[in-house]
C-alpha cells in the first residue's frame, strides 16, 4: 500500500499538480458578498491575508473565513479613521455640559473582537490591540537593540 502511494506522489504529473496548486490564484469566494463601496479595500486586505501562507495550504473554509476577515479589516479601518477624525467624545446637552461617548467606539471594539476571532480561526497573527502588549513589545525590541549594540561594541566578538 505504501509503495503505490509513493509512486502516485512521486510522479511527474503529481509534481505538476502540486506546482499548479502552489501558484494558483486564490479568488474572492462567491459565498461572501462584497460591499460595493469598500470592495477595493476588502480585496487589498484579502490579498494581504492570503499571502501569509502558501496557496496550497488554503482550504475552501479558510478562504471563506479570510474573505469575511477582509470585510472586517476594511470596516475596522474605515471606522477607526472616522473615530480619529470625530474624536472619542462629544459635548452635548442643552447647556453643553454633557459628555457623550462616540457610539462608533463600541462598534469598533465589537468589530475588532470579531476580527481577532476570525484571524485566530485561520491561524493568522492577531493584531496587537492591548496597550500592555504594545508596551511589552516595545520593551523587548529596546532590549534586543541594546544587546545588539553591546555585541557590536564588544571588541572580543569579531
Amino acid at each position: 500500500m505504501t509503495a503505490s502511494r509513493r509512486t502516485r506522489t512521486g510522479t511527474a504529473a503529481s509534481s505538476v499538480r502540486s506546482f499548479e496548486a502552489a501558484t494558483a490564484e486564490i479568488a474572492w469566494p462567491s459565498s461572501v458578498p462584497a460591499h460595493p463601496e469598500r470592495h477595493a479595500d476588502e480585496l487589498v486586505a484579502f490579498r494581504n491575508l492570503i499571502e501569509e501562507r502558501s496557496s496550497f495550504d488554503w482550504t475552501a473554509h479558510a478562504v471563506h473565513t479570510t474573505a469575511r476577515a477582509a470585510v472586517l479589516v476594511a470596516f475596522v479601518t474605515r471606522l477607526g479613521t472616522e473615530v480619529s477624525i470625530e474624536g472619542p467624545t462629544a459635548v452635548g446637552g442643552r447647556r453643553g455640559d454633557q459628555i457623550i461617548v462616540n457610539p462608533k467606539l463600541s462598534a469598533l471594539a465589537t468589530a475588532n473582537a470579531a476580527l481577532t476571532a476570525l484571524l485566530r480561526q485561520i491561524g493568522s497573527a492577531t493584531p496587537i490591540t492591548d496597550r500592555r502588549q504594545l508596551r511589552n513589545a516595545a520593551v523587548a525590541e529596546r532590549s534586543a537593540r541594546d544587546v545588539i549594540s553591546r555585541a557590536a561594541a564588544d571588541e572580543l566578538i569579531a
